[in-house]
């Protein structure tokens, strides 16, 4: 594990957009912005302060910026009507909350891209078709302003959306914000191994 450096000036490149069932679809703001562009950057590399934020999670509840300090939260992006890779996104998460629910500062977060539709009754319904109601663990959807600028520019995370949700594009990285409130680290959702490491790494 390497000292972590200054934030950089300009992440190199931009995330790729993976979709649950590929598209068309016009890209958000993402690609007019200086958002990074395909990104595998080791926690290191990143120190980014989350900007503040208001939305609600799947109990109805508020969900803020604030309410994340004090613990590393390791956050994954869905919407609820993906047909096939945001299940398969949430099951991986899920296996990292099931191995690591005894540890109190780690929680897990899951926003979705697609808010005007992903009602905090819908989230719900998902987390427990999936298996993720548990208490460390947040979904979260609230004004679509609100998102589209927590997702792209707090957890610089791009996607897209097309006319249907079988056209809709996002991220399938993880992405890991410590107990400041700061973006830390960008993973692979097959990178468990370094991915807990880091965690590891900003708990201690």
């Amino acid at each position: 594990w390497r000292t972590p450096r200054p934030r950089r000036a300009a992440l190199a490149v931009v995330l790729t957009l993976t979709a649950c069932d590929r598209g068309q679809g016009t890209v958000t703001s993402a690609s007019s912005s200086d958002l990074v562009k395909d990104v595998h950057i080791l926690a290191p590399a990143i120190d980014i302060p989350l900007p503040a934020f208001e939305l609600v999670d799947h109990e109805g509840k508020p969900f803020t910026r604030d309410g994340m300090l004090g613990a590393v939260w390791v956050t994954g992006f869905i919407f609820t009507s993906c047909p096939t890779g945001c299940p398969g996104l949430t099951r991986k998460l899920s296996a990292l909350a099931q191995e690591h629910e005894a540890e109190a500062d780690v929680r897990f977060l899951t926003l979705t891209i697609d808010p005007e539709n992903d009602t905090p009754e819908k989230l719900a319904a998902f987390a427990s078709k999936h298996g993720t109601l548990r208490p460390s663990w947040k979904l979260v959807t609230g004004k679509p302003e609100v998102v589209d600028q927590t997702v792209l520019k707090g957890f610089v995370t791009p996607f897209a959306r097309g006319a249907s949700p079988a056209e809709f594009t996002h991220s399938e990285r993880f992405v890991v914000v410590d107990k400041r409130g700061h973006v830390r680290g960008v993973f692979d959702s097959d990178e468990a191994g370094q991915l807990m490491a880091a965690v590891n790494h900003m708990l201690g």
